[in-house]
C-alpha cells in the first residue's frame, strides 16, 4: 500500500485423516478431520529505518484469520507492536508487546513460544488459545556486516497465556539471547537463546534457524 505499510492475503487448504487419537491431559475435544479452508488477512507497518548498525523505529502487524470446516467456522486474531531506539553507535534499547485470542480447536491452536516475549516458555511446545505478553530488552553489536549485523541482547520478559488444557499461566523472566540480523528486515535469519522462567524455575534453551513468524 506503501513504503511502509503492506497488505497480505494467505489461503490455506488442509485435508486431515485421523486413525488413532491420543490425548492425554489436552482438550478432550477431538481434532478436525477431513478438508478445511484457512484463509488470513495481514496488516504490517514497517516504520524501521537502518541506524548505524540496526533498524530503529516503530513496527506493527494485525492478523486475522478463519478455519472453515465442513461444519463450522473458527477464528483468530493476533496484534504485535515493536519500537526500538538506538541510545549509543552500538547499542539498541527494544521493547515489544503481543495480543492473541481465538476460537481455534485446540489441535490447531498456534505454538506461542517461538518468538520475542515468549523465550522463556518450553520452546515449540506452548500452545495457546489466548496470550499477552510484553518484553525489554538491550540489543549490542557484536560485529556489522553490510548484509547484516550479530546481535548480543539482554531481555526481560514476561505475560499471560490460556488454553483448554489448563488454566491461564503467568510467566516472567530475564535471558540472553544471540541473533544474526539481516540488514533490510527487523525478522533474524539465526538465533540462540538462553532464558531462565522465574515463575515456574527453570532454564530454557532454544535454537532457530530461519525466521520466525
Amino acid at each position: 500500500l506503501s513504503r511502509d505499510v503492506r497488505l497480505a492475503l494467505d489461503l490455506r487448504g488442509l485435508n486431515r485423516s485421523i486413525e488413532e487419537v491420543q490425548i492425554g491431559f489436552a482438550d478432550p475435544s477431538p481434532p478436525l478431520e477431513g478438508p478445511r479452508i484457512i484463509p488470513s488477512l495481514t496488516l504490517t507497518y514497517d516504520g524501521t529505518r537502518r541506524g548505524q548498525t540496526l533498524r530503529t523505529g516503530p513496527r506493527g502487524v494485525i492478523r486475522g484469520g478463519v478455519l472453515v470446516s465442513e461444519t463450522d467456522a473458527y477464528w483468530e486474531g493476533t496484534a504485535r507492536g515493536e519500537y526500538s531506539l538506538e541510545v549509543l553507535p552500538r547499542i539498541r534499547l527494544r521493547g515489544t508487546g503481543d495480543l492473541g485470542t481465538g476460537t481455534l480447536p485446540f489441535a490447531d491452536q498456534p505454538t506461542i513460544s517461538v518468538r520475542d516475549g515468549f523465550r522463556t516458555l518450553p520452546y515449540q511446545k506452548v500452545i495457546a488459545s489466548q496470550w499477552a505478553a510484553t518484553a525489554g530488552y538491550v540489543d549490542v553489536t557484536i560485529a556489522s556486516f553490510s548484509w547484516g549485523a550479530l546481535v548480543a541482547s539482554h531481555f526481560w520478559e514476561g505475560g499471560i497465556f490460556d488454553s483448554a488444557a489448563h488454566d491461564p499461566q503467568p510467566y516472567w523472566g530475564p535471558g540472553l539471547s544471540f541473533r544474526v540480523l539481516l540488514a533490510e528486515i527487523a525478522l533474524p535469519a539465526l538465533g540462540i537463546d538462553v532464558a531462565w522462567n522465574l515463575r515456574d524455575p527453570g532454564f530454557v534453551f532454544s535454537f532457530a534457524l530461519g525466521m520466525q513468524p
